[in-house]
């Protein structure tokens, strides 16, 4: 249960992270957000189109 709420709350401060950037207008690259974050290009991927 522990794995999961952390899994969770990283996806929820990542998320809440890139949505800030966006709001101030800054423009962001799959590439430079997963070396950011230490996921993949497909988990963002997969994090906007399921999530957002």
């Amino acid at each position: 249960m522990s794995d999961n709420r952390s899994r969770h709350d990283r996806l929820a401060v990542r998320l809440s992270l890139i949505i800030s950037r966006l709001m101030t207008g800054e423009s962001l690259s799959l590439k430079t957000l997963s070396d950011e974050f230490g996921v993949t290009e497909r988990t963002l991927q997969r994090d906007f189109h399921q999530r957002l």
